[in-house]
């Protein structure tokens, strides 16, 4: 770099006067040219090169543009070491420079940190274990000091002495950064408590989420609900609000059924030996009927929900290890409901709701025969009753 100067100064040496800006000229001509050089074919062979490797991790450096940050620091260094041509500016681009090198460094240490990030998911523990708001205060971190180390050398001062003024404003950065310290903690918790992984079903009804976690990070907390929108929720609610989490509902492979259908009060009664005997002579309910009759006087609705019950354990589709019942809920003005409670053997929803659509359907096409009515409210009062 010497040499093509004082070729420069030669040639200027008549016009002296032109001869300063013939350098900054001739300075900033080569250190373009050198980041074109750089930018434009160094950058494709090291592609060409990780692309030809058998590892990954090489891919990853490309992807998130590691080797690009460094391709900047070429034509800062070139300045930075001609800064001497720039005559009484000297000081103030050595200054520049630096602090250019000080930005292009932390950009290339974030990268590596995406890249440390992106490794990271590739591992089975990062589905039960989302750290990114981990990753993402690290970011944060390489920024503040190197925003710290500018300010010093733009300065010319120690970064001691920086620190030292930023400790009377631990208040202020507190409120600033209240936010982000906030989702880290809340982030950090989910991922020590696995309360939180991307992947399951939550439901947060105060912010109208339903459905899977899409994305755990640092401010915000994204579930696409099951009409396919997209619910952000900051992450530090996580630690106020409360939510359910259907994991453990996933995990186990069973499904609760919780379904009910009103029964009319009046026409529940006690069944006579005839009416029995007529209800056994039924093909649809007689496999499923008690084999040993009732002491005493029974109800049409004690013998359908005995009947009832004997059909689910017989039914493929249920746990049949979990709770089953069917049981009569508190009478009310609007009937007495009958309700079916047991497990479906599945999780998946379109399944689920087969099953539940048709033992609710069952139970609704089997109470007449018992000669108990269904409750329905007319809409229409011209409609028949």
């Amino acid at each position: 770099m010497d040499g093509y100067l004082s070729l420069v100064q030669f040639f200027f040496a008549r016009y002296s006067f032109l001869a300063f800006p013939a350098r900054m000229l001739a300075v900033i001509i080569v250190a373009y040219l050198l980041f074109f050089i750089g930018r434009h074919y160094i950058l494709k062979a090291i592609g060409y090169m990780v692309r030809r490797s058998s590892i990954d991790w090489d891919d990853l450096l490309f992807e998130k543009k590691v080797f690009h940050a460094l391709i900047h620091l070429i034509p800062i260094l070139v300045v930075h070491n001609a800064a001497y041509a720039f005559g009484g500016l000297e000081a103030a681009v050595r200054r520049l420079t630096s602090a250019a090198i000080v930005l292009v460094m932390a950009l290339f240490f974030s990268r590596l940190v995406a890249v440390l990030q992106a490794l990271y998911n590739r591992t089975d523990g990062a589905q039960e274990r989302p750290i990114k708001g981990l990753f993402q205060i690290l970011s944060i971190a390489i920024y503040i000091v190197a925003l710290i180390l500018m300010a010093a050398v733009l300065m010319g001062k120690s970064p001691v002495l920086i620190l030292s003024g930023l400790g009377a404003m631990t208040a202020v950065l507190m409120l600033v950064f209240k936010d982000a310290i906030l989702g880290f903690v809340a982030s950090l918790q989910m991922s020590v408590s696995h309360s939180i992984r991307v992947g399951d079903w939550i439901s947060v009804p105060q912010y109208g989420a339903d459905g899977e976690v899409a994305d755990v990070s640092l401010y915000a907390l994204r579930v696409r609900n099951w009409d396919n929108t997209i619910t952000s929720i900051p992450t530090q609610k996580f630690l106020e609000d409360s939510f359910t989490n259907w994991r453990g509902m996933k995990e186990s492979g069973a499904r609760r059924i919780s379904r009910s259908i009103p029964l009319d009060m009046n026409s529940v009664r006690f069944l006579s030996e005839a009416e029995i005997a007529a209800i056994r002579a039924n093909e649809l309910v007689r496999p499923f009927l008690p084999d040993e009759p009732a002491p005493g006087p029974v109800t049409n609705l004690t013998l359908l929900r005995r009947m009832f019950l004997n059909y689910l354990r017989s039914r493929a589709g249920l746990r049949q290890d979990l709770t089953l019942m069917v049981r009569t809920l508190d009478p009310s003005h609007t009937g007495a409901p009958l309700q079916i409670y047991c497990f479906a053997a599945t999780t998946v929803w379109e399944d689920y709701e087969a099953i539940q659509g048709e033992l609710i359907e069952h139970l609704m096409a089997l109470a007449p025969i018992f000669g108990l009515r269904i409750i329905q409210i007319q809409t229409d009062p011209r409609s028949p009753t």
